[in-house]
């Protein structure tokens, strides 16, 4: 008898644990959403437009790379949200997986066009580098998301795409240690870029883990 009652002890602790943890992850999820939508609609879609005035001489001069690397990166961000909507997955798997492949393709488009924007960088080698292993995660955590699908194992789907849409938010926190940076002149502005090019996928990828190992200890 006791060791039943220290049994249902411990599953409402346990379930109390899991509601506490979805809720902090909802929480989390609905702050990175609103500040994804500020960047993406402020710092974002303005540069589809073509034009040296938004671009900037340096920039547009590189337009032929830099603007199908803005246009897959919006389509990914864009579509992203909606593969972890759980009634879309449900009702609508069809819409899931049409948006499910044009998100891969703006993320294809975009890592593949990264390429040329870093062998033609005027950029330091650490700006480069940490750039360049952003892109690269973010292309291989999208892969190994449509291998598993394939496979039929769709839990590790779902994390391994968690941890690609969340690498996609790289650049929203690299605008944000720019900014945050250079608001409060921490550094210099080479320093600065260098903090955010590690900092913008690093830190997406660290925030992913915890919630994904920490979800799986507290069921």
């Amino acid at each position: 008898m006791k060791n039943k009652k220290l049994l249902r002890a411990d599953s409402i602790s346990i379930g109390k644990s899991n509601d506490l943890g979805n809720w902090l992850v909802k929480i989390l999820l609905s702050i990175i959403a609103v500040v994804s939508l500020y960047y993406l609609l402020v710092r974002g879609f303005p540069f589809l437009i073509m034009s040296e005035e938004i671009y900037g001489p340096y920039y547009f001069s590189r337009i032929v790379w830099i603007w199908p690397h803005v246009l897959g990166g919006i389509i990914a961000m864009a579509l992203g949200p909606f593969q972890f909507i759980k009634k879309i997955r449900i009702e609508y798997l069809r819409f899931h997986r049409i948006s499910g492949y044009l998100y891969l393709i703006g993320l294809l488009i975009s890592a593949v066009t990264l390429i040329p924007l870093i062998t033609t960088s005027s950029s330091n080698l650490e700006i480069d580098i940490g750039l360049g292993l952003g892109g690269f995660f973010w292309f291989v955590t999208a892969v190994y998301g449509f291998i598993a699908i394939k496979n039929g194992k769709v839990e590790q789907h779902r994390e391994w795409m968690f941890r690609s849409y969340m690498i996609t938010l790289a650049f929203v926190v690299f605008r944000i240690v720019v900014d945050a940076f250079s608001y409060y002149q921490v550094t210099n502005e080479a320093e600065i870029i260098t903090i955010a090019a590690w900092t913008s996928w690093t830190l997406p990828c660290c925030i992913t883990e915890m919630v994904i190992q920490g979800r799986k200890i507290t069921k």
